[in-house]
């Protein structure tokens, strides 16, 4: 660039971009984010059947715990109302629904050798699942939240949520679905070693249903359960976020920001190692 042409640029504000820059690096990352939030919203046929399905789910649990809250004949069951408990759901519902199927593709990349193709490339093979993941979840989360959302709000009204609560629900909800990553991105990896990971995908996935609070908020659970699945990194992936934007109750952002951070640092040195074996394994055998 000449020296005229890079006065110019300076002068609009606009940074010089080297091929190596920190800046270019981000950028290609968002860019990664944005076409897995495209790639979700453009399979419009299968949206419409989850979302289908989403409402069938929150209505039958409605059903149940409206019978329950009658039967038990109080309005408030640990610090939650009913329309309290079926927005707790629709959150951690649409964060279920949110969740695209990683394990199974690094599986698949790792058993067909295209991982082998995609290390030379010219990004992290990590950050880029890392990016797609986080857009498609977006994308895939905001479309089952307002469905859900609009269905419980003719059934028990609208949303309970105080505005000041949505700031540190977005650190939680990005933090947990980090975490969520992490150990799924492990799980996929998994296929280095073993001919087949659906088993231990489907382990993950019933753990994350039973002791990350998808159907019951940690407060119905035994008090021993529950202390121990307030420290697991299933409960900060789906109950933590869910939990402080309906009202965190004893729940505090501070705490739960610091088990999260403490959770990503753990998951995330667990990933590089497997990532790294695994990866030498590719250079062995040759793919």
């Amino acid at each position: 660039m000449s020296s005229g042409a890079a006065a110019v640029q300076a002068a609009q504000g606009r940074p010089r971009l080297t091929p190596g820059s920190p800046l270019r690096r981000v950028r290609k990352y968002f860019a990664v984010a944005r076409m897995g939030f495209a790639t979700a919203t453009a399979y419009r046929k299968e949206y419409m059947l989850r979302s289908v399905f989403l409402v069938l789910i929150l209505y039958v649990f409605t059903v149940l715990w409206r019978a329950v809250y009658s039967t038990t004949g109080t309005a408030v069951i640990e610090g939650f109302s009913l329309r309290d408990m079926v927005w707790y759901l629709v959150i951690t519902e649409s964060i279920v629904f949110s969740r695209p199927r990683l394990a199974s593709r690094i599986d698949e990349e790792v058993k067909s050798g295209t991982l082998a193709y995609t290390l030379v490339r010219p990004y992290s093979y990590m950050l880029f699942h890392y990016a797609h993941t986080l857009g498609e979840s977006a994308a895939r989360g905001l479309m089952s939240f307002l469905v859900g959302g609009a269905a419980v709000t003719t059934i028990v009204g609208p949303p309970p949520f105080a505005l000041a609560n949505a700031g540190v629900f977005v650190v939680a909800l990005w933090l947990g679905a980090t975490i969520d990553f992490l150990m799924t991105f492990s799980v996929g990896l998994l296929a280095f070693w073993v001919e087949e990971t659906s088993p231990f995908v489907l382990i993950h996935d019933r753990l994350l249903m039973l002791l990350g609070g998808m159907m019951l908020p940690l407060e119905i659970f035994p008090p021993l359960l529950r202390s121990i699945a307030g420290w697991l990194p299933m409960s900060m992936v789906l109950y933590a976020p869910a939990r402080l934007l309906v009202g965190g109750g004893d729940l505090l952002p501070g705490r739960v920001f610091v088990i999260q951070a403490a959770w990503v640092l753990l998951a995330g040195a667990i990933s590089v190692a497997i990532f790294r074996a695994g990866a030498k394994r590719v250079t062995v055998h040759g793919g």
